[in-house]
Parts: structure tokens; sequence; C-alpha cells
């Protein structure tokens, strides 16, 4: 018996709506910047989520705007601000670039 018969035969045997199964994707969970297990991180949580490009986007607008060091972070404006962009740049090393026209 194939693979494919077998799954049939659970699914049937389960009762599950296979609609739902194709039409759920599995969530990706959005890479953080600063992990809350970072030694730089105090209030120990999530910062700076950049599990997509508009995540990415939003990340470098917000460290733009931040002129001292916030409450959660341990360490100096410049070294935070330096992460953020080169953690950007290396997940996304075509991000902001002009595409060329031909």
């Amino acid at each position: 018996m194939s693979f494919t018969e077998q799954l049939g035969l659970l699914l049937e045997a389960k009762k599950v709506d296979t609609k739902k199964i194709k039409a759920e994707k599995p969530k990706k969970k959005p890479l953080p910047i600063f992990d809350k297990k970072s030694p730089k991180v105090i209030d120990k949580k999530e910062h700076f989520p950049i599990g997509t490009e508009a995540q990415a986007k939003k990340a470098l607008e917000q460290v733009k705007k931040i002129d001292k060091t916030p409450k959660w972070y341990k360490g100096e404006v410049k070294d935070l601000k330096a992460t953020v962009m080169k953690t950007v740049k290396k997940e996304y090393p075509t991000f902001g670039k002009k595409k060329d026209k031909k």
C-alpha cells in the first residue's frame, strides 16, 4: 500500500477535514535580533523580530528612532543600532538595494 493510500485511510479513520489541512500553513516564528536568552536583554523578552522583509524594514525604522538606551537593553545605543543593521543585512542581503532595470 502506498503512502498516499495509507494517509487517505488514516484521514478517513480520524474524520479529518483535508481542506483545513491544506489551508493551514505552518507559522514561521519570527527571528528576533535580540533573543530573550541574550546577555544584552534585561527583560528576558525577544526584541526586533525579522522573520519577514516587512518586519526587517520595521526593525530598521524603529532602530533609527532610538536616541537613548532602551530599558530592556544592556549596552550602548550605537551597539544596538549596529547589531540591528548588521543582522538585517545578513538575513536579507538584497534588502534595500535598487533592482536593476532591463
